[in-house]
């Protein structure tokens, strides 16, 4: 999970004997991993939305979750919408359940690996249509209490 809200932090106690009898630890990714051999992809939601749309879009997310879109904007929208959730979760801990529960097999000598590479992610996440997610976005922005919601 990539939070770090202490509440799911709080599984940590009961994951560390598992990680300790296990042979291996397999993370979503290897999180060492620093060569990631894909050409970034570019998003750009200002020419998807009009000034009018975006202005609106960025001044609602900004009272409802304190998040400014701009920083965001070249990304695809799916990441938008998750750094959104993300905002919504505290962050107690400086790093996410994943990356700490990696550290702690690393740190207990267990072999790490990751399920998924980095480019498997990649080409998943740029094979996503998405028109449908900025649309998404829009109503996240005029309806913040149904994401506040399901992401609590």
């Amino acid at each position: 999970m990539h939070i770090r809200d202490d509440r799911v932090h709080q599984l940590s106690n009961a994951l560390y004997p598992l990680i300790l009898e296990a042979d291996c630890f397999m993370g979503e990714m290897d999180l060492e991993m620093t060569d990631f051999g894909t050409e970034p992809v570019a998003y750009d939601i200002k020419k998807i939305w009009s000034k009018e749309v975006f202005k609106k879009v960025q001044t609602q997310l900004l009272k409802s979750f304190q998040f400014d879109i701009i920083p965001y904007s070249h990304l695809h929208p799916l990441m938008i919408m998750s750094a959104i959730s993300t905002s919504v979760l505290q962050s107690e801990h400086h790093i996410s359940l994943d990356e700490h529960l990696w550290n702690y097999a690393k740190k207990n000598g267990k072999k790490l690996l990751g399920l998924e590479s980095y480019e498997e992610q990649f080409t998943l996440l740029h094979s996503i249509d998405p028109i449908p997610l900025y649309r998404q976005i829009i109503k996240i922005s005029k309806s913040p209490a149904g994401l506040r919601k399901s992401t609590q």
